[in-house]
């Protein structure tokens, strides 16, 4: 029979820290889309799976004098991700 790990106290916040984090950019919007379409696989049956639906949105900001040479480029100011999972 198996045996499972029981710890008490554990200390999240330590043990959050010491795991790696990737260093692409995007890497957490790869989790948020993961996590979307595993809960719109858990919500729809095999048949129903193309009612499921995943919205991401990517707003930017322009810099704040268009005519700037230099303020010409966006920055990503948030990632929305929506699902009906």
């Amino acid at each position: 029979m198996p045996e499972f790990i029981r710890a008490i106290g554990i200390y999240y916040r330590s043990e959050l820290n010491a795991i790696k984090k990737s260093g692409v950019q995007l890497q957490p919007v790869y989790e948020a889309f993961s996590n979307a379409w595993e809960s719109i696989i858990e919500r729809f049956s095999k048949e129903k799976l193309r009612h499921g639906k995943i919205r991401m949105e990517f707003h930017y900001t322009m810099g704040l004098f268009q005519d700037d040479a230099e303020n010409q480029t966006a920055a990503l100011d948030k990632i929305i991700i929506i699902d009906n999972g």
